[in-house]
Parts: structure tokens; C-alpha cells; sequence
């Protein structure tokens, strides 16, 4: 009960007001987010000791990311038909290798690496010292890097990469989700990589596996055409050795860049703490999302520490409620809309790339889509890149995303890893 009350007094959430935002200013901070995507190397065999440092690569492939590594075997044999599709793809261990600086001047910065996904099972090494592994293949992850980072000097990431299976889909454990029977089995480091830096008093990434962080959550209430309640769930990490009295900065910025409503909330959170703190802010006269006309606003959480914007973090806001009902359908904001589209593999495999699309890609995709009249789409049985989540606001697209597939016997380590995947 002491600690209760301890930590109660700690993490007391002291005020929450709105504020005139007439010619109000979007909040910035130095967080940072790199491409992290080039100047990779890579080895179709599996080395001994190409996790350390001081590996030599010189004689490896440079490649850049998203990258597969057996894209070129997609489409040169026939699927076998009835579900079970093509098997001839080269399947076993790779590595990647990236070496990069971080400058002095960030010795106090946090470092975080981002892989939005990884087929299917990724090891990762920074300067020889082992981070984790990852076994999803759809779903972001990330490492805090900090500790191990050398600024100012050569640094290494290396990543292990594994795309084998077994025999039947059902019975495929540890490479839960990777089966010709979903969708082809490319590996490698298909989607983007990315480098964040921030403030040690931050709001988090929403990486849950394997940071076990989950960043910003933001939905809407009482959505009208005269107003709509935005809720934002942040959750701040402090990690200084002292104390933290900070202000909490919700800003909800539309399509045009100005700031339409804003609000603030005081908060006192400990040394090494993580706290989830909620805001609502209202916007009045809101122009919604439909399919049709796909609108989207974004949502700023800054973090201020005596009148200093020491981080802020951005998050995709479409204003909009749905409702499906077993009577009239589906409808969004008391609209009813007739969903047609497409049940998607998250490999997306276009010929000679494989699964390892660019970005652009993946919205020309999402056009070609739209173009057609498609407003749904299904992602079959795991996440799309979070890429493509974001060609859904931006296309008018109601999307299902299962984040990764489950069977009813899932159970033990296939079960956790499946929970961490669907809290990322």
C-alpha cells in the first residue's frame, strides 16, 4: 500500500485546459527519424562469427532495403494449385551487415532502429552484442541501441536472417507465418529500416515487440459534422536520473497545417517510469473521413519541460465513427457504403522485386485500387507495412488487418509471440 501511494504522489496528472490557437505554431522538436534503407551488406550463406564487429564484409553484395533474396524464383515455376501455391523458392540463412556513425553531439541522445518487418525470423547483433530475435515476419520491431553504440565511431548492425519452414503450415513452428499456403516465402529485410533519436524524456515508439513500448493511441467520440472529441493516449518514458515535471502538448493540425485545436496537460513522472497519459482535445466543425473523400488530419503530442519542447511525436488522424449493423450494412458517419475491393497478401509480390516493394509502390498500388472503385481491402492473415496502412487513409480504403494469423491451436511460445505482434 506504501508503494501505492508512493507512486500515485509521483505520477500525478496536475491540470488539463484548452487554449486559444489562433495562429498557433505546430510544435517541433530534435527527434529525429533517418532512412535507414542503404548501404546494407549482404552474404546468401550463413558465416561463422558475422555477427561480431570487426567481421570483414568487404567481399559482400551491397544491397539496399527493402531488399528480398529470392525474389528472382517467384514467378518461374507454377503454384501447385488447391491452396498450396509455389515451394521451389529458395529457403535458408542469410546476413546483412550495415556499418554507420551517430555524432558526438548525440551522446546524449536516445537511439532506437526500427525494421517495420523482417522475413521470417531475424536475429540482431550491434557491435557484436546480441538485441533479440524477432519470429513475426508482418509486424514491426525495434532495439535501443543506446547502450551499445559507439558515437562518434564505426558501428555495426548485423542481422541473421532465416527463411525456412516446415513441411506443413499447420505444423510450422518457429516460422508460424511463413507457408506457401498464405503467401510466397521471401526473405530478407523487405520492408524499411529507420534510426530514431530522441530526447531521454520522450514519448515512446509504438514497438511493443520487441521494445515493449506502445507510443500513441488516438481515437475519436461524439462525431458530428459540428464537433468530434479527440482522445489521445500517450505514453512517455523518462529515462534521466532525476525526476520529471513536464506539460503534455496535443495539438490536432489540419490538412493545410494549421492548428485547430490544442490542449495541455501537466505531469509529474519519475526517474526510469513509463506513463500513459490521456488527453481529450475538440475540434469543432471537423471535415470527416469518408471513402469518398478521405481526409485526414494529424495529431502532435509534445512533451514540454519548462517552457522547452524537448519531444514531439505525429500521428495520422482521420475524423470519422462506423457502425456495422446486420440490418442496414456498413456505414460510415451515418452514410452507408457498399464495401468492395480486395483480400490482399501482405508479401504484395510485384514480378522481379518480390515482396521488397518501395514505398511508392506501394501507393501506386493502392491508385491502380482506387482507380478501379475498390474502397475495402483484407489483408490475408497478417499485417500489410505500415506503409500501406497509411495508403488506406490516404485512398479512402476501409481496411481489416488481422496483424498475424491465428490458428486454434496456437498455444505457449507461438501464442506470445502472437500477442506481442497484435500489441505492436
Amino acid at each position: 500500500m506504501k508503494r501505492f501511494f508512493t507512486l500515485l504522489l509521483l505520477a500525478v496528472i496536475c491540470s488539463c485546459a484548452q487554449t486559444n490557437i489562433k495562429n498557433e505554431k505546430v510544435l517541433e522538436s530534435n527527434r529525429a527519424k533517418y532512412n535507414f534503407n542503404v548501404d546494407w551488406k549482404f552474404i546468401k550463406s550463413n558465416p561463422e562469427h558475422a555477427h561480431k564487429k570487426n567481421y570483414d564484409d568487404a567481399s559482400w553484395e551491397t544491397i539496399s532495403c527493402p531488399h528480398t533474396y529470392n525474389d528472382t524464383d517467384t514467378f518461374d515455376d507454377l503454384s501447385h494449385g488447391h491452396h498450396d501455391g509455389e515451394d521451389n523458392q529458395w529457403r535458408g540463412t542469410v546476413w546483412y551487415r550495415k556499418h554507420f556513425k551517430i555524432p558526438e553531439t548525440d551522446w546524449d541522445k536516445k537511439v532506437f532502429i526500427e525494421f517495420e518487418s523482417v522475413r521470417q525470423i531475424a536475429d540482431v547483433y550491434i557491435n557484436g552484442i546480441y538485441l533479440g530475435k524477432n519470429q513475426t515476419g508482418f509486424i514491426p520491431f525495434g532495439f535501443d541501441l543506446t547502450p551499445h553504440l559507439k558515437f562518434g565511431e564505426d558501428n555495426v548492425i548485423a542481422v541473421k536472417v532465416n527463411n525456412e519452414r516446415g513441411d506443413h503450415f499447420r505444423k510450422n513452428f518457429p516460422l508460424v507465418w511463413n507457408h506457401e499456403h498464405w503467401h510466397p516465402t521471401h526473405g530478407g529485410i523487405y520492408r524499411n529500416v529507420f534510426l530514431h533519436t530522441m530526447d531521454p524524456l520522450h514519448v515512446t515508439l509504438p514497438l511493443y515487440d520487441n521494445l515493449e513500448t506502445v507510443g500513441t493511441y488516438v481515437y475519436t467520440d461524439n462525431t458530428s459534422e459540428k464537433s468530434a472529441d479527440v482522445t489521445v493516449e500517450a505514453e512517455i518514458q523518462n529515462e534521466y536520473s532525476q525526476n520529471k515535471n513536464l506539460t503534455l502538448v496535443t495539438q490536432i493540425v489540419d490538412n493545410d497545417g494549421a492548428v485547430v485545436a490544442q490542449s495541455f496537460k501537466d505531469v509529474a513522472i519519475p526517474s526510469g517510469q513509463k506513463l500513459k497519459v490521456a488527453t481529450t482535445t475538440n475540434v469543432q466543425n471537423p471535415q470527416l473521413w469518408y471513402t469518398r473523400n478521405p481526409y485526414m488530419y494529424k495529431v502532435v503530442t509534445g512533451i514540454k519541460e519548462s517552457d522547452k519542447v524537448v519531444d514531439t511525436y505525429e500521428s495520422p488522424l482521420g475524423i470519422r465513427n462506423f457502425e456495422f449493423n446486420k440490418d442496414t450494412g456498413f456505414s460510415i458517419n451515418g452514410e452507408h457504403v457498399k464495401l468492395h475491393g480486395w483480400g490482399q497478401k501482405p508479401t504484395n509480390a510485384w514480378v522481379g522485386l518480390g515482396a521488397a516493394l518501395p514505398d511508392w509502390l506501394r501507393d501506386f498500388t493502392f491508385k491502380l485500387m482506387d482507380d478501379a472503385g475498390g474502397n475495402f481491402i483484407r489483408w490475408g492473415h497478417c499485417a500489410g507495412s505500415p506503409a500501406e496502412v497509411d495508403m488506406g487513409d490516404k485512398y479512402g480504403f476501409v481496411t481489416l488487418m488481422p496483424g498475424v494469423s491465428g490458428e486454434s491451436e496456437d498455444e505457449g511460445e507461438t501464442w506470445d509471440i502472437r500477442y506481442k505482434a497484435l500489441r505492436t
